[in-house]
């Protein structure tokens, strides 16, 4: 059964992207694929909150895109 955010990632045409993330002068790509993955194996605390900020961006007719970068880059941060 597909998640919450599979599903608002899939309805927006995302899944397939790459998010570019420069971090210490080198170059990551990060697929919203994997970072979809990321997602949903985190705590069930950062799950609720990604959910209800990917749920106010939707409602407000936002760009996602510009929260899973958001998302990619502290990926990239802590763990790079």
């Amino acid at each position: 059964m597909a998640t919450f955010f599979r599903k608002m990632i899939e309805e927006k045409e995302l899944l397939n992207e790459v998010i570019s993330v420069e971090h210490d002068g080198i170059q990551h790509f990060v697929e919203v694929s994997i970072l979809l993955e990321v997602i949903e194996n985190a705590s069930e605390k950062e799950k609720e909150q990604i959910k209800n900020t990917f749920s106010i961006i939707d409602f407000k007719n936002g760009n996602l895109m510009h929260y899973l970068k958001f998302l990619a880059e502290a990926y990239i941060s802590n763990n790079y």
